[in-house]
This record gives C-alpha cells, structure tokens and sequence, in this order.
C-alpha cells in the first residue's frame, strides 16, 4: 500500500523540489492543493525525481522550455504522465515498432552475414613472395611496351 497523503509529506515534496532547483517559493494553499492532487492521483517521489531530470536535461539541451519544471505544470496529473511517459523510453536501445492496428506485421529483414572473403591475399610462403615478384615484373615490362 502506499504512503498516506499527509501536510507532511506534501511539504516535504515541496521541499525536494525547491531545492532541487535551487528556488525560494514558498508552499502557498494552491500549491498545497495542486500537490495533494498530484499525490492522489498515484504519483510519487521516484517519479517526481525522474521526470525533473529528463526536463531538466531536455532544458538544457534546449528542446523544452523552462516552463516545463514550473509548478502548474509539473503537477498537472496528464502533463506529468505524459512527461513521465517519455521520461521512462530507454532511447539507447532500438525496439521495433509494433504493426498499427488492421495492419499484417512486416517479415523481418535478413541480417547480412560476414563480408565475403576478397580472393586477393597476401603471399605467405617464399614460392608465393617469388611468383607474386615475378607477376609484378610481368606487369611492369607489359606497361612499357604499350
């Protein structure tokens, strides 16, 4: 089960945030009520903490406006889990689309195999080092008489 929705808890997530961004606000009844809401809406810190870190960086990064971290926003229960959302994509790893709906699943593409092996190749042997020599010498003196 999880935690109880106390004063307590709500100003200790007030708190956090404020010093997680470094502000002075203080906690006003609107404040109060917006976290109350946001906490009964089934969120928590872990993911108060997450979702601060992927805005955060997204701001930096200037793909989101810092209006994104403001309080109206942050606590606002569908704009959370939409951030929450994104927040949670392991962008390093690359997992396939699912088909839409109606649609027949394409057929995976083949995986090419190992390059093929070039016929050309270093000599190895000395019988090798002297007939390769001797192409070579073959080749220069067919160069000259053209």
């Amino acid at each position: 089960m999880s935690e109880p929705i106390t004063r307590e808890r709500v100003q200790a997530l007030h708190a956090w945030y404020c010093q997680a961004l470094r502000v002075d606000r203080p906690i006003t009844p609107g404040a109060e009520y917006a976290w109350f809401q946001w906490l009964r809406s089934g969120y928590n810190g872990p993911q108060l903490q997450r979702v601060l870190r992927y805005l955060l960086r997204e701001i930096r990064a200037d793909r989101r406006n810092p209006g994104a971290i403001k309080l109206s926003h942050l606590l606002d229960p569908e704009q959370f889990a939409e951030d929450l959302a994104i927040a949670q994509i392991n962008w390093q790893t690359r997992a396939p689309m699912p088909p839409l709906p109606g649609e027949v699943p394409a057929q995976p593409q083949p995986q090419p195999g190992p390059a093929p092996q070039s016929a050309i190749r270093n000599p190895q042997s000395g019988e090798e080092r002297a007939a390769s020599a001797r192409a070579l010498d073959h080749l220069r003196k067919s160069r000259e008489t053209l």
